[in-house]
């Protein structure tokens, strides 16, 4: 243990779990090299200036490989509603593990809203 904070809570307390998740699906597993200043920099032009600055506040000039948080990328795309088969292929493991994840815990998912299709009758008006 290095003692530094960890990426992914202050990922998410700067910019949100939404962009969070589009960094790590991206960048999950690779080496990359942060730079010693955000603002300009190759990284705040590809995924932010929020994440390139929680980047550089913790590893600076410095080369690293991105971890992978594949638990909690398999729970977040399971709340989002994704197949099991989506999920795997998104966090690069097997349906296996990710039935393993989600069944140690499970996770509510959150369905669309349903819309009303302007094209179709309400049966309710049809029984009047």
């Amino acid at each position: 243990m290095t003692g530094r904070p960890d990426l992914l809570s202050s990922l998410i307390s700067a910019v949100g779990e939404d962009e969070a998740l589009a960094f790590l699906e991206s960048e999950a597993g690779r080496p990359i090299m942060v730079p010693r200043h955000a603002e300009g920099s190759r990284l705040a032009d590809l995924y932010g200036l929020g994440v390139a600055s929680v980047l550089v506040a913790l590893r600076g000039g410095e080369s690293f490989a991105v971890p992978q948080y594949r638990e909690w990328r398999i729970r977040k795309l399971a709340s989002r509603g994704l197949t099991k088969s989506d999920i795997a292929g998104r966090s690069g493991c097997s349906v296996r593990r990710v039935f393993d994840v989600l069944r140690r815990n499970p996770v509510p998912r959150t369905l669309p809203e349903r819309r009303q299709d302007d094209r179709q009758m309400d049966i309710m008006d049809f029984l009047r």
